[in-house]
This record gives structure tokens, C-alpha cells and sequence, in this order.
């Protein structure tokens, strides 16, 4: 596959997901292509609904079955698109598991993950479909610690390295348009992911929601910069934003557990003086 990036309108921790239809096992396939899908919020209209009846009940994918941000307002349609784009991605691409990303980064409200309320809302979206239409639900999975766009992009490289026992070949990567040059300007190359074997797929809310200008702007003072100066967030200021979603260090020390020393010491780097500096060691994906 080429490399490219798209627009569409449309402490017990364990290193795969708990969710018990994940690919935790991948047979005899080739999988070779990792599709992530970047979660922003958790939909609350899945199975787990049962275990904390005080949210609402019911499968639908209406706002009120979110538990979102305030600015994210009118936006959960989007995140339904990003999930049906990660659909229609695997479909057409038998050797790919797709992960949904994304941590319980509402503890005070549940203690669903955003990974796993995607991935069952992803499974609702399958039941409404025909039979022979429905991708196999082993090529889901949810990752279940991230807490920011970095851990995202890792935290689900190294789910799918735990799952089948190897890395990645091309990674297709789904979330915000306006994040594009976070991703490929930043995250990318601070893991040195080669550029061609990846690409973006951007889906930003309507105009009506929140304008492309808005959205930019936004990225431009409070998102892009602050990661410029920090690739691999370990500053006061990213480490805060963490631990208010739920993230504590040892996460990535025990995700970390059975894989190459080189994707260790990855999750661990800092960024050196200044936090600008690209890891160096090796890695399995070096070219």
C-alpha cells in the first residue's frame, strides 16, 4: 500500500483487551495491516449498560448515550463515522485487525473504556447488517490504556504485536482531519514509523457543528505546539491531562512486558534534553 492521508465527510493491568470476542487470536491468516481507530468518547448504549444502570439504557447512538466532553457537543455523530470508516477499511482488506483506541477516561462517571464501548458499538453497527456483509468479529479488538494521541498510535502497535505475535507492516490510522499534521508531522516519525506504510484518514464534524476553522485553530494554539515541544509527552502539562483521564506510569512499563527490548525502551524515552529528541534505539520496524 502507498502512503497517503484521506478526508471523509462520512493496578491490574493486562496487555490485551478484557473484552472476550477480541482477536486475541488471528488462526492461520496473514495479518499484516493495522487499521486504529482513535476513540474521543464512550458509548454507553453497549452490554455494559447493565452493569451501571444509573446510565441510560438502550442501544442507540444518540448523544445522550455518550458520555462526552462539553466541547464535544454535536459531534458524536462523528465518531460513529470514524467507527464505520475502520469498517469499511477491513472489509475490503482481509489481512488487517482493526482497534479501537482508547482508555476508562471517565472513572468518575464509568469504568467502561472508550476501546471498548467503540468496539460495541462497531459489533451494533454489524447486527444491522446482512450476514454475508459482516467482517469476522475476530478482527476487532479494543485497546483498552490510552489516554492521549500518542499512546493511541503506540499503545496500539504494541496490542496488535501482543495479539499475533508481530509487528505491523502498514498502519492505516482514523480520527480527526485536523489532526493530520499532528500524526504525520509528529507521532509518526517520533516512533520512526516508515512514511510509506502508513496512512490518514480524516473525518472532522460538519460545518454546522464545528467549523473546520474553529477546529484548526483550536489544534494550532492548544494541541500541535505543545506535542512540537514535547513528542513524547512526558512534560507537566501532558502528564497532567494522563492522569486525569486515568493514566498512571506503570502502564507502560507493564504493557511493555514480553516485547523487544527496543519497543521498551520506546515506551519508556522522554525525549532527552529539551524532549525533542527522536528515540534512537532499534526497532522492529526500522527499514
Amino acid at each position: 500500500m502507498a502512503s497517503n492521508s484521506s478526508n471523509s465527510s462520512h493496578t491490574g493491568i493486562k496487555p490485551v483487551a478484557s473484552n472476550s470476542n477480541d482477536a486475541s487470536e488471528t488462526g492461520n491468516r496473514p495479518i499484516s495491516h493495522l487499521i486504529i481507530v482513535c476513540c474521543h468518547g464512550i458509548w454507553v448504549g453497549g452490554p455494559f449498560r447493565e452493569k451501571e444502570p444509573e446510565l441510560p439504557f438502550g442501544g442507540s447512538f444518540d448523544e445522550p448515550f455518550w458520555i462526552i466532553e462539553p466541547f464535544q457537543k454535536g459531534e458524536t455523530p462523528t465518531f460513529v463515522d470514524h467507527v464505520k470508516a475502520g469498517l469499511d477499511i477491513l472489509r475490503g482488506q482481509p489481512d488487517s485487525l482493526l482497534v479501537f483506541s482508547g482508555g476508562a477516561t471517565k472513572q468518575n462517571k464509568t469504568s467502561e473504556s472508550e476501546g471498548n464501548s467503540y468496539l460495541s458499538l462497531a459489533k451494533e453497527l454489524l447486527h444491522q447488517e446482512p450476514p454475508v456483509s459482516r467482517p469476522p468479529l475476530t478482527s476487532m479488538t479494543a485497546e483498552i490504556y490510552a489516554t492521549d494521541s500518542f499512546q493511541n498510535l503506540l499503545f496500539s502497535i504494541i496490542h496488535f504485536r501482543h495479539l499475533t505475535s508481530h509487528f505491523p507492516t502498514h498502519i492505516t490510522l482514523i480520527s480527526h482531519a485536523f489532526k493530520r499534521p499532528r500524526f504525520l508531522d509528529l507521532h509518526f516519525p517520533a516512533i520512526r514509523w516508515p512514511q510509506p506504510n502508513l496512512t490518514y484518514v480524516g473525518i472532522d464534524p460538519p460545518q454546522h457543528i464545528t467549523s473546520k476553522e474553529i477546529l484548526e485553530q483550536g489544534e494550532r494554539f492548544n494541541g500541535y505546539p505543545v506535542w512540537e515541544q514535547d513528542l513524547y509527552g512526558v512534560s507537566h502539562e501532558l502528564v497532567e491531562k494522563k492522569r486525569k483521564r486515568g493514566w498512571y506510569p506503570a502502564i507502560s512499563e507493564r504493557i511493555g512486558e514480553g516485547l523487544e527490548e527496543g519497543v521498551k525502551n520506546l515506551l519508556l524515552w522522554n525525549g532527552g534534553k529539551g524532549g525533542k529528541i527522536v528515540y534512537e534505539g532499534e526497532l522492529p520496524w526500522d527499514e
